[in-house]
C-alpha cells in the first residue's frame, strides 16, 4: 500500500518528483524495502504462530506436556528449591495456555510476545531439568 501511495505522489510531482532534493525517491526506496525489514524475531514469531495454527493447537499441547513432564521430574528430587521452581514453571505454563485458550483470535497481535514467552518458559524448564540432574 505504501509503495503505491508514494509512487502516486512521486508521479504527481512529474519530473521534479524524481530529483533527490525532494526526498520522494528516498521515501519510495524506504517503502520498497520496508517488508524485508521485519527482522528475524518477527519472522520467528510469525513462524511460531503458523505452526500453532497449522497443527490446530497440537504444537502447544505437546509443548505443555513437555513442560509438565520436566516440572514433574523435579518432584522426585529432595531439593525443596527445585521443587518450588518446578511448581512455578507449571503455573506459568498453565497461565500461558489459559490465555491462549481464551483469546486464540488475538494471537496475531501478540505473536512476538507469545514466541518470547514460550521461549522463556522452555528456557526455565531446561534450567530446572539440568539443575535436577
Amino acid at each position: 500500500m505504501s509503495v503505491a501511495t508514494v509512487s502516486e505522489g512521486l508521479e504527481c510531482f512529474g519530473g521534479q518528483g524524481y530529483i533527490e532534493d525532494t526526498g520522494l525517491p528516498s521515501m519510495l526506496r524506504d517503502c520498497q524495502v520496508l517488508p524485508i525489514w521485519e527482522g528475524t524475531s518477527n519472522v520467528m514469531s510469525l513462524d511460531v504462530l503458523r505452526a500453532i495454527m497449522k497443527t490446530q493447537g497440537e504444537a502447544i499441547k505437546a509443548f505443555s506436556t513437555r513442560i509438565h513432564s520436566i516440572a514433574a521430574s523435579t518432584a522426585v528430587t529432595n531439593a525443596e528449591e527445585l521443587n518450588k521452581l518446578g511448581q512455578t514453571l507449571t503455573q506459568v505454563n498453565d497461565q500461558l495456555m489459559g490465555l491462549l485458550a481464551k483469546n486464540p483470535q488475538k494471537l496475531g497481535a501478540g505473536a512476538r510476545d507469545l514466541a518470547w514467552s514460550l521461549a522463556n518458559v522452555y528456557i526455565g524448564a531446561l534450567l530446572v531439568e539440568h539443575a535436577g540432574k
